[in-house]
């Protein structure tokens, strides 16, 4: 809030929710998390479906991403919920050491949707959704302080980011 407000910097774009007065914001899109393997990767037991089971999900060795600056917790709060923390092998800064690293090993990864869709088109890998034991649901956010609300610069780079997310703008901020 307070680089918005100084205008340190013009909006953010994240898994935001912001309370603090002055400060606006937009719903851009609802995601939720995904596992991504190679294509090659089945689980140890059952049958490969579009979803993987909890015991398929325990059964494997996982690579996660904890990225410093806009780690939310979700992952890291939904495997110790479900008791598989120590299934991760792997932590990774950020999202894009993920696909390489399950691309060349057994591994499993958890990454968002709307990511791991964009990887599958660039690389042999398979995206399967968790279990509903295991979901993951956020919202990501622009958010912006209202001193630059009328702001005919700033009304511009918003809608750009809304249409860059295939949002209309929306008349209701926060």
């Amino acid at each position: 809030p307070a680089a918005l407000e100084s205008r340190e910097i013009d909006l953010a774009i994240g898994i935001l929710e912001p309370r603090h007065r002055g400060v606006r914001s937009d719903l851009l899109f609802s995601e939720h998390y995904v596992a991504m393997t190679s294509a090659r990767w089945r689980p140890q037991s059952g049958k490969a479906g579009r979803t993987l089971s909890l015991r398929q999900l325990t059964e494997s060795s996982l690579a996660v991403a904890a990225p410093t600056a806009t780690f939310h917790g979700s992952v890291e709060q939904m495997l110790v919920r479900m008791k598989l923390s120590e299934r991760v092998v792997v932590r990774a800064r950020h999202f894009g050491a993920l696909p390489e690293l399950a691309l060349n090993t057994d591994l499993l990864t958890i990454v968002p949707q709307m990511y791991a869709a964009n990887v599958v088109q660039r690389m042999d890998m398979r995206v399967w959704e968790l279990p509903s034991e295991a979901a993951a649901n956020y919202d990501v956010r622009l958010v912006w302080h209202h001193s630059t609300e009328k702001d005919p610069a700033h009304q511009w780079i918003r809608a750009q980011v809304r249409q860059l997310f295939g949002r209309p703008a929306s008349s209701k901020s926060v």
